[in-house]
């Protein structure tokens, strides 16, 4: 029937925090030692704090992961928690734990459609279950026609993955990086970046195309022997036939 039960799930890995040493660690031992079975990957855009460009790295990184990627709503919008205060609880784990946990309830908030009372999510003046957060931050509306936005690059990393078989089905390689930069290979074709660091970065043995940057104008770029990275970007490369043929790394 289409649905997702949990026990089909082998792996489910919840990101709350993105850093480098600890992000790279944890989920390259799940893509690396897998054996024939995918793993699902579940990355809660209430990531990163809020910080914009590691939001954006991790939304990539889930795009271009082995296993099946699932988005929450608001993350493809970039939507963070939302302050709610005891009095608007309704989840009984954080009444419980309140105020050291506020449970699950600020990142159960409405969806924001648009910006003003309602938020379209409800008609002006009705209080939804759980209360809004900053909509005129954070609203479908404002990014649909935003090329910048990051529901834009999430419908652009969705419709790349679609249309690439290694990115869907290709095997995960992992590959030598400097420290901070985290590269894999997705079958024989697909190399992903990404910098998760405050520094510019380089990663050398690349020859192909740029297909993607979380920070944009970058798309059709020609990588000649080494690609730039600038801080907190994920670049996602289409390697010519003979570098995707030669490109080292460790299998999984």
């Amino acid at each position: 029937n289409g649905s997702i039960s949990h026990r089909k799930l082998p792996y489910v890995l919840f990101v709350r925090e993105v850093r480098g040493d600890r992000l790279i660690d944890a989920i390259f031992k799940k893509q690396a030692t897998g054996k024939s079975g995918a793993y699902d990957t579940v990355v809660r855009a209430r990531w990163a704090e809020g910080d914009p460009d590691k939001a954006r790295c991790a939304l990539l990184m889930l795009l271009a992961l082995r296993g099946t990627p699932i988005l929450y709503q608001g993350d493809e919008i970039g939507m963070v928690d939302a302050g709610v205060g005891f009095d608007d609880l309704r989840d009984p784990v954080g009444k419980s734990f309140w105020p050291r946990f506020p449970g699950r309830d600020p990142e159960r908030t409405p969806m924001p459609w648009r910006d003003g009372s309602g938020a379209g999510f409800s008609a002006p003046g009705v209080a939804p279950w759980l209360p809004f957060g900053d909509v005129a931050a954070c609203n479908v509306e404002d990014q649909r026609g935003d090329p910048s936005s990051m529901l834009t690059l999430a419908r652009e990393l969705i419709s790349l993955r679609r249309e690439s078989p290694d990115l869907r089905r290709g095997r995960y390689t992992s590959l030598p990086t400097p420290d901070g930069v985290w590269a894999w290979r997705r079958g024989e074709g697909v190399v992903v970046v990404l910098n998760l660091s405050d520094a510019g970065a380089r990663l050398p043995g690349l020859t192909g195309l740029v297909r993607i940057s979380t920070l944009g104008g970058r798309d059709g770029e020609r990588v000649d022997g080494a690609l730039p990275l600038r801080p907190w970007e994920a670049v996602v490369v289409s390697l010519e036939p003979a570098a995707g043929r030669k490109q080292a790394g460790r299998g999984g």
